[in-house]
């Protein structure tokens, strides 16, 4: 009552307020004098007994409380008089006013904060209590994550159902339009007489190949999005971040981006090289020179390729391309997979060393840890969370955040408190792949546009342009280039100028990454070779297909019903005339 009395005068004239933000001796206090929204006094409403706490407060004084209790106080420390704010556990315990609903479980079985409502426990963890606060704030605060992945936030590897239809129709699209040019290439090689056909045939195929990997890749992370994870990968993201199939996807993905890229590069290289040399002399025919060229290319395509998609898993690369680490479950000591930030306070608070800093590797961060853990304990086992595990879909990821290993650092400070400034130019390697594939574009516009009016010209010259049969084949060339520069164009040259944006922190693109990854880079795989089917392979059937389906649906008996602004003279009704063959009706 005394504990009551001395602080009345602070609340006179204070409304409710929402006190889920509060803890200890304040949340009790202000809960107990009812002015708290939607919180209840966590204490009992009978004082504590005079014979309650055995073996605590050997120099309890006994006094009466509200004339019919018999209860006791105890000197305080902190001012003239005595106290009496204990609370009584249910076994038996008593602990200060100011550890009741301070989230830690001080009388040993949690009755201390089992009628508190400022803070949530976290899943399958009986003493693991956090605030509010912390629950959906994007930060695993839970062993078992239920913070972050629940019914309230959880997330899956594709959001969006619109994200999850795209990718099952663009990856299947890919695939099978992908299979289909890549078989009519592969007939149509042998038909090949001169060393720059061949190579242009082979060429074309490595940009099928390409598409056709990025196909692979959108189906099969549609295939764990859906059937192997569906909602429970929230809580399996740790695993998965930093296991073997999503580095694999990444480097399938990244592989067949920049395969499609690089081929077609080399291709419109090929083509302009082929024009300018026909005016001299006549197109050789296929020799060891030619083969050996035809190598050459093919390899330098592909190595290249494979060497920005593998070059972030190497080893001793770790320090700038991993993203933290995910330690297993049983020692728990950290939650989730952090970054090399969090592992460098926690060391340096448990080491009392001001040597560690963000510039430390890797391999002493693990070795720090390692020392943590004595014998007795299990065996100390980790994955690095890789490149490719920037996000559940498992892609070179451009849009760097701010928390990122990629980006380059400054360290000011070190030892309890790092503070460290991050570079706007993030890292190296990033503008490097932006820079490259930039250059491909522009190699790949300059060479068509030469291509063009070296054709033109070769035409006028011969006289070809008097000649309708002729003209009308170049002009549909002509739109196939077009329309295949257009649309990497139009896919490409917007992405790289928003990463640009968004690593020099202009904007923050960071929630646009899944658009881009999933949408509008894929759609270059779909698209290709719908342009290459020279024969109508593949928009013959498809055009067939729709035509054919629209024109059933349009004479179905209930279109047709439902097409006839006036009933029927007879008086039938929708399910007389649903009945009646199609003849009479």
């Amino acid at each position: 009552k005394q504990w009551y009395q001395r602080r009345v005068a602070i609340t006179a004239g204070i409304t409710k307020v929402d006190c889920t933000k509060m803890f200890g001796e304040f949340y009790v206090y202000l809960s107990c004098m009812d002015r708290c929204v939607n919180s209840n006094c966590p204490l009992p409403d009978t004082p504590i007994k005079h014979d309650a706490c055995p073996g605590q407060y050997p120099d309890r004084i006994y006094s009466l409380a509200n004339n019919k209790y018999l209860t006791f106080v105890t000197k305080s420390d902190s001012q003239a008089g005595y106290q009496n704010n204990y609370f009584q556990c249910n076994n038996s315990r008593c602990v200060d006013y100011s550890k009741v609903c301070d989230l830690t479980n001080d009388c040993g079985d949690m009755s201390d904060e089992q009628n508190c409502k400022n803070h949530i426990q976290c899943r399958n963890e009986k003493n693991h209590l956090i605030s509010l606060d912390q629950q959906c704030d994007g930060m695993f605060d839970c062993y078992s994550l239920s913070d972050e992945c629940n019914d309230k936030c959880g997330k899956q590897m594709l959001d969006h159902w619109f994200l999850k239809g795209a990718c099952w129709l663009f990856g299947l699209m890919a695939v099978l339009f992908n299979l289909i040019i890549m078989v009519q290439i592969a007939v149509s090689v042998n038909g090949a007489k001169t060393g720059v056909m061949l190579l242009t045939k082979l060429l074309l195929g490595l940009i099928c190949l390409g598409d056709l990997l990025n196909g692979v890749y959108l189906v099969t992370i549609s295939i764990y999005d859906s059937l192997v994870f569906g909602p429970d990968y929230c809580e399996k993201q740790a695993e998965w971040l930093s296991g073997t199939p999503c580095a694999l996807l990444g480097v399938i993905g990244t592989i067949g981006t920049q395969l499609s890229l690089f081929s077609m590069t080399a291709l419109s290289l090929a083509r302009v090289i082929g024009i300018s040399c026909s005016d001299m002399t006549a197109p050789s025919r296929v020799n060891k020179r030619w083969i050996a060229i035809i190598v050459a290319t093919l390899t330098t395509v592909i190595a290249c390729s494979a060497s920005i998609a593998l070059v972030p898993l190497v080893p001793s690369l770790e320090d700038f391309f991993v993203q933290g680490i995910h330690y297993n479950p049983e020692n728990r000591i950290f939650i989730g997979f952090p970054n090399k930030e969090k592992h460098v306070k926690v060391l340096s608070s448990y080491s009392k060393t001001s040597d560690l800093s963000l510039d430390t590797t890797w391999h002493d961060i693990r070795e720090g840890v390692a020392k943590m853990f004595t014998a007795k304990h299990s065996t100390l086992s980790w994955d690095n969370v890789h490149f490719y595990g920037n996000d559940g879909v498992c892609l070179f990821k451009f849009f760097v955040r701010n928390d990122d290993a990629r980006r380059s650092r400054q360290t000011v400070e070190t030892a309890f408190n790092v503070v460290d400034i991050i570079n706007f130019q993030g890292n190296l390697m990033l503008w490097i792949v932006l820079a490259i594939n930039f250059f491909c574009f522009v190699v790949i516009g300059v060479s068509y546009i030469l291509i063009t009016l070296q054709t033109w010209k070769s035409a006028v010259d011969s006289h070809q342009t008097q000649n309708p049969e002729t003209l009308r084949k170049n002009k549909k060339i002509q739109r196939r280039i077009t329309l295949m520069i257009g649309t990497d164009f139009a896919c490409w040259v917007p992405f790289i100028i928003v990463c640009y944006l968004h690593n020099v922190k202009f904007i923050d693109a960071t929630d646009w990454y899944l658009f881009f990854a999933m949408i509008v880079l894929p759609i270059n795989s779909v698209i290709n070779p719908l342009i290459y089917d020279k024969n109508d392979t593949i928009l013959g059937p498809t055009f067939s297909v729709f035509t054919r389906t629209g024109t059933l649906i349009y004479n179905s008996r209930v279109v047709r019903y439902f097409r006839n602004s006036q009933r029927p003279q007879d008086g039938m009704k929708l399910q007389e005339m649903l009945e009646k063959p199609c003849s009479a009706a």
